[in-house]
Parts: C-alpha cells; structure tokens; sequence
C-alpha cells in the first residue's frame, strides 16, 4: 500500500508544503505500474527498485500519475521533459525538498540520527545488497530510507541519501551527487513527490 506523508513547508517559506512517498518506490510497486522490473536485486517485492534513470522515474510518474487520475506533471517527448505548471500529478522532488524533507525538522547528520547505521544501509551493514524498505528507524517526517540503500533521483538530476554500497558519509543529509539522466545502475533508485489537494490537509 502506498503511504505518503505531508511535508510541511520550510521555515523562510522558501518550500511550499508536499506529499512524499514515505519509502522509496518498491519494485512491487513498480512492476504494477510499468509491467517490469530492472533490478538487481530481487526475490522480495519490498526490494527498493533500482538499476532506473532518471528517465524512467519520470515515465513511472506519469504513468502512476495516469492510473491515480491525476494531472502527469511532465511532458515527455523522447528525452525532452518539460515539467507541467500547476500539474498535481506524481513527480520528482526537487533537490530542495528532498534535504528539507530528509532533514525531518531536525539537524541530524544523517536523515533522522546521528548514527547512519540506525536509518539506513550503507557498505557498513548491507552485506554488499539492498534491504527491504522499511526496516530502520524513520526520521522525524516519518519518512523511512533518505540515509543508504539506494540513492534517490531528483529533479535537478542530483542524487541523493547514499546506497547499499557507499561508505556512510555519502548519506550525509548534506551530501549531493550529480548523474547524467540516462544513468542506470544497482544504487540508483527514486521516490516520489507531489503537491497536496485541499482535502489532503495541508
């Protein structure tokens, strides 16, 4: 079941309050809507999906965007994107919202702790494989996975919160990785964001 939790906005009003996924997207989660899966690492549905490119987080949302009868937010025309004003449909995070929402209203090192063994999992504790979403403690958003087992696409093509396989100081809030859109690999996977409706209490 899809859950997702109400970001509020920031402090200096800088960023509007959102919706986000509360866990990465899952490769079940991912196989109902696109029909396959490309990862790595599979054997349980609540696997994180990896081995994505930005590209296909972006058609993922849309589709999901489709299949929920909302808006997409993206115009896609081969590997043209052009985001949709006003869309209330699924999309990517800005690299903003991700470090506000990963901060979870604290000031953490890592996304809800000071110990990156406590939230997440990283080549400290992975046993060289991503994990189950889910399973360490959330931050203080209750947002689950913003510190290790797959890094995170967001909309500025940065990538965020480390991987399975990267030493702990890469799922520092703090740390950004840039990657070309067409990237695809075992560490690289996504969640979702969008704006809320006014029932949606925000």
């Amino acid at each position: 079941m899809l859950t997702t939790k109400i970001i509020p906005a920031s402090a200096d009003g800088g960023i509007k309050s959102f919706l986000l996924m509360e866990t990465p997207v899952t490769q079940g989660h991912y196989e109902s809507v696109v029909g396959t899966n490309p990862s790595k690492f599979v054997g349980d549905p609540n696997l994180p999906v990896e081995t994505v490119s930005w590209f296909d987080a972006i058609r993922f949302a849309n589709l999901l965007s489709e299949r929920d009868g909302l808006t997409p937010a993206y115009i896609v025309d081969g590997e043209d994107v052009t985001p949709v004003n006003g869309a209330d449909g699924w999309r990517l995070p800005t690299d903003e919202e991700w470090g506000h929402a990963a901060k979870g209203g604290g000031d953490y090192v890592f996304a809800g702790s000071d110990d990156p063994h406590e939230v997440g999992w990283s080549s400290g504790n992975s046993d060289g494989k991503t994990h189950p979403v889910g399973l360490k403690k959330p931050n203080g958003y209750g947002l689950y996975d913003m510190s290790g087992n797959v890094w995170e696409w967001t909309q500025d093509f940065v990538l965020r919160g480390g991987s399975w396989n990267n030493d702990p100081a890469y799922a520092r809030v703090a740390y950004r990785l840039r990657y070309t859109p067409d990237a695809a690999n075992s560490r690289l996977g996504f969640r979702l964001a969008r704006s809320p409706r006014h029932h949606e209490g925000v």
